[in-house]
């Protein structure tokens, strides 16, 4: 059976609480003209206490009068048989309270900017409530929402916060027979002034804002206790836990916000909204990356969609070569660390070259100085001899090494003498120009033959051009390399920089071991990974593993 309530039809109940049923309905116009809304209708026992009432109607007259992007529209409100009801904006996301909780069951930890950025839209929507003036007197009316907490801020699916509920706590604050329903549930938002009965200001919104972004952070609350007395203590006489136990890689600006936002003194709080959302986005902004609304927004798909949803990535191996998993998820992308001031001036990277630049270092650089290498040294043992010729198969294997450690190099075209470079060669690459068949006019020469410098040598020159054919470049990957928190990285052994890398590191094709040095908690984590030819290979690990 179709249910109405004034003109607007309900189609399902959305939530109920010890104030209200809300449901999900829709407004019906000329010409097919359809509108979604909530409608929250007050629950009938209140409706008959007057007192109540006339709180309800005031509050939610001066709510209806705050139009801001961050805070859900008031559109109707009224009576109909006895019933009060709200007509509002429906928002198609989840509640904070729904993200917190999908994140954590699938271990999934929030970006620290996501979360300040979160918090930030907030300040922004209660800054303007704080504010508001009335537009005769041009007086502030002194709204304070009372409320805050993570089941009253909602999430669109374009990726913004909105306020809701804002003015209505006050009314529903007034009624002796909902006064324990409505702090049930809520004393972990309450600052310490509100526990004691003092008058309220805005920084109590300030205190349950901080209690919000630590659950975000963290999907904890700042304090353990469950049970409604020894919460309570806590909270006015014991310090929070600090929310680096719960997330050690927690930035140090946000610890600072943090505990000025939750201070048992609300004069050593921030002095309102303004001043805390100035001190997140100074936050975001510091981590050098840009945070979008699309960004948030897909962040919100990516927690709340089913697992099934994920995309995963191509499988890396583990230190042992077992296949693992490392999904490349808009997530992870956005862990990186975002505090630039946490890394040390000596573990700064130092500019990098272009790919380009970086293939060249690779193969063609390093195959060139082992030719040269090689001359300068068959040269020597000639020297040393006496003059005397020895076959370049049996002087010692010259030694080349790869600017990529692990990976030795293939043998190049001849190239031009040159000063010799000191290398070292992997064992397995020594045998590639002694394995050559010699040919007997130069197996040996009498003590008494010209001076080497004065000897002929086409022979040698003639072998020389049939053991060295041009050797076509190695193939090249690249492998994007991600850390949390940050971590100092190492390729197979050589220094490749901290995370965030300004890019794809290009590696040969191949197997390779990285190590990450996560210096905050002194602790290595090391990967063997296999980079493919001419693809991306993503590689993010954090400190836990």
């Amino acid at each position: 059976m179709t249910r109405f309530v004034g003109k607007y039809q309900l189609i399902r109940k959305l939530a109920a609480g010890g104030m209200a049923e809300v449901y999900l309905a829709k407004a019906a116009g000329p010409h097919g003209f359809e509108k979604t809304l909530v409608v929250k209708c007050i629950l009938p026992h209140l409706a008959q206490e007057p007192a109540f009432v006339r709180m309800f109607l005031s509050e939610a007259m001066l709510a209806a009068r705050l139009n801001h992007p961050h805070i859900v529209q008031i559109y109707d409100f009224g009576e109909v048989e006895g019933a009060y009801f709200l007509a509002m904006e429906y928002i198609d996301g989840p509640s904070l309270r729904t993200l917190i909780k999908r994140a954590s069951a699938r271990g999934l930890p929030l970006p620290p900017t996501v979360c300040a950025r979160l918090v930030s839209q907030a300040c922004e929507g209660l800054a303007f409530a704080h504010d508001f003036a009335d537009p005769e007197t041009h007086q502030p009316l002194g709204l304070i929402h009372r409320d805050i907490s993570p089941d009253n801020l909602l999430l669109t699916r374009q990726g913004s916060v909105k306020v809701v509920d804002f003015g209505i706590a006050k009314a529903a604050g007034q009624s002796h027979k909902t006064e324990s329903g409505v702090i049930k549930g809520k004393l972990a938002y309450m600052p310490p002034e509100q526990l004691r009965g003092r008058g309220l200001d805005r920084r109590a919104d300030v205190y349950a804002l901080g209690v919000v972004l630590y659950e975000l952070l963290t999907s904890h609350k700042p304090y353990r206790p469950t049970e409604d007395a020894a919460l309570m203590h806590a909270i006015l006489f014991e310090p929070p836990t600090p929310a680096v136990h719960h997330r050690p890689d927690l930035p140090v600006a946000l610890q600072r916000i943090l505990a000025r936002a939750l201070d048992k003194d609300r004069a050593q709080r921030y002095p309102d909204c303004h001043a805390l959302q100035a001190e997140l986005e100074e936050f975001i902004l510091a981590g050098g990356r840009t945070l979008t609304a699309s960004q948030v927004a897909q962040l919100v798909h990516q927690v709340t969609a089913p697992p099934a949803a994920e995309t995963a990535s191509e499988a890396v191996t583990d230190a042992d070569g077992a296949p693992r998993e490392a999904p490349a998820t808009l997530l992870e992308d956005m862990m990186a660390p975002q505090d630039a001031s946490r890394v040390p001036p000596s573990q700064a990277r130092a500019p990098r070259a272009s790919p380009g630049v970086e293939t060249r270092l690779h193969v063609p650089l390093a195959s060139k100085r082992g030719a040269w290498t090689r001359y300068a040294l068959a040269g020597a043992v000639l020297l040393m001899a006496g003059g005397g010729l020895v076959h370049w198969g049996r002087s010692p294997a010259p030694a080349r090494v790869s600017a990529s450690p692990g990976v030795a190099s293939k043998d190049p075209a001849p190239a031009p003498p040159a000063e010799a470079v000191p290398t070292e060669e992997p064992p397995q690459r020594r045998p590639i120009l002694a394995e050559a068949p010699r040919e007997p006019e130069a197996e040996a020469a009498p003590e008494t033959s010209a001076p080497p410098e004065a000897r002929p040598a086409p022979a040698r020159s003639a072998r020389a051009s049939k053991l060295r054919r041009p050797a076509p470049p190695a193939a090249l990957g690249s492998l994007d390399v991600r850390a949390q928190p940050y971590a100092n990285i190492s390729v197979n052994g050589t220094p490749r920089g901290s995370t965030p890398l300004e890019s794809a590191l290009e590696l040969p094709a191949g197997l390779h071991t990285v190590t990450f040095f996560f210096p905050t908690l002194s602790r290595s984590v090391t990967r063997r990974v296999e980079v493919k030819a001419g693809k991306l290979t993503p590689l993010n690990v954090t400190a836990s593993e």
